[in-house]
This record gives C-alpha cells, sequence and structure tokens, in this order.
C-alpha cells in the first residue's frame, strides 16, 4: 500500500495563485516570493501527486474545489 500524500494549505495556495494569475512568475510577484520559490511549491505538488503538468494540477484540484478562495481549508 502507498502512502497517500497531500499537498500542505500553502502548496494549494500557490498553486491557486498560479491558476489565478496565468504563470509561476505573476504569482511569485504577487506572493512577493521568487519564481524559483513558485516552482519549488509546483515540484512537491507534482511529486506528491504524480502529475506531470501544472495544468493537469490546476483541473484535478479544481474539479476538487481545493482551489476555491472560499475554502476555508486552503
Amino acid at each position: 500500500m502507498t502512502d497517500l500524500k497531500i499537498p500542505t494549505s500553502r502548496e494549494l495556495y500557490v498553486l491557486r495563485m498560479v491558476a489565478e494569475k496565468g504563470s509561476a512568475h505573476d504569482a511569485a510577484s504577487t506572493l512577493g516570493l521568487s519564481e524559483c520559490t513558485v516552482e519549488a511549491h509546483l515540484a512537491n505538488i507534482r511529486r506528491k501527486t504524480g502529475m506531470r503538468s501544472v495544468a493537469s494540477l490546476i483541473l484535478y484540484f479544481s474539479e476538487w474545489g481545493m482551489l476555491d478562495p472560499l475554502n476555508p481549508g486552503v
């Protein structure tokens, strides 16, 4: 049995910002982070989920309502 790896709330917040802003660069600027830090968060989520693209991550977590700004868990 494999261990379920769940992204942290911070990782999901960064993913939400990438979805809203359209790029890691713009999300980084909005969050006051380096683009490398944003990319590291995205890489962590991809590693945890096994998904290869940011678009797949956005679609998957959006479908589950986990990128909703009103979701208190994110």
